[in-house]
């Protein structure tokens, strides 16, 4: 099994070069300060963050040492503060009479996509605060992506994964620059696969607006808000999950759903 190569990021360069990475982490400080040692800092394609247990791994591309760069570092940093507030880590699992097996690369895409199009939204909105052209920014790194994802099939085993996606692009534009459009005006919902998704895609934002999921949530307090959208959503498109209160974690299911009966 290849090992990801350890990164050593410079969280002090990055507060001294970049005023709103060091507004940023010093309005956080009360968590960073408690969490940054339970960090695993690793080189990966994409950046990512994840939860094990009490501890935390971040992977990036590189270590960070640009503007862009502070402004990935603080999202993922958002992820760990989060789950060390209490907000529920979602983790595929895979058990076969009672034995842990190793998920399959699927259901991990899937929580993966489940969990962007629920934090993404929120980190994004609440790092405007810092850095003032997020929008900008994080519309052009849609752009690209949306391309790339134009290019994919998509079918009924994997509709939801890319609704979720489609989604969670969609919201964290939209919160960002405060318009009301719904799905079918936004200019990335024109494309091939934004028509495919739109009926799965319109059914979640319902699902998340009846859970009180909006851009007016208080991060500070939203713990409940966020439960309550995870299991909806497992209850919705019938997936099975598992919850362990202490930490805080969701465990969706291996094999757990059969998608086309609830798209």
């Amino acid at each position: 099994m290849k090992t990801s190569e350890s990164l050593h990021p410079d969280l002090d360069k990055l507060q001294i070069e970049f005023n709103e990475f060091s507004q940023f982490y010093k309005h956080h400080s009360f968590h960073l300060d408690k969490l940054k040692n339970r960090i695993s800092w690793y080189k990966c394609p994409d950046p990512y963050s994840g939860k094990h247990g009490n501890f935390y791994s971040i992977c990036l591309t590189d270590n960070p040492s640009n503007y862009d760069d502070s402004h990935i570092v603080a999202h993922e940093l958002s992820h760990c503060i989060l789950w060390e507030m209490g907000y529920p880590y979602l983790e595929p699992r895979n058990m076969v009479q009672d034995v842990y097996q190793t998920p399959s690369n699927s259901l991990k895409n899937l929580c993966s996509a489940i969990t962007n199009m629920v934090y993404n939204p929120m980190i994004e909105h609440h790092l405007k605060k810092y850095y003032s052209d997020l929008y900008s920014k994080d519309k052009e790194t849609y752009k690209n992506s949306i391309n790339q994802w134009n290019l994919k099939t998509i079918n009924d085993d994997n509709l939801f994964e890319w609704s979720c996606l489609f989604v969670g692009a969609f919201l964290t534009l939209k919160w960002l620059s405060g318009d009301n459009n719904n799905f079918e005006n936004w200019e990335y919902s024109k494309s091939e696969n934004g028509k495919i998704v739109a009926p799965c895609a319109n059914k979640i934002i319902k699902l998340l607006d009846d859970c009180g999921f909006n851009s007016s949530i208080n991060i500070a307090k939203s713990q409940d808000i966020i439960v309550t959208t995870f299991l909806k959503i497992a209850q919705t498109f019938d997936f099975t999950v598992q919850c362990n209160p202490r930490p805080q974690t969701i465990f969706l299911c291996e094999n757990s759903f059969k998608e086309s009966e609830h798209l």
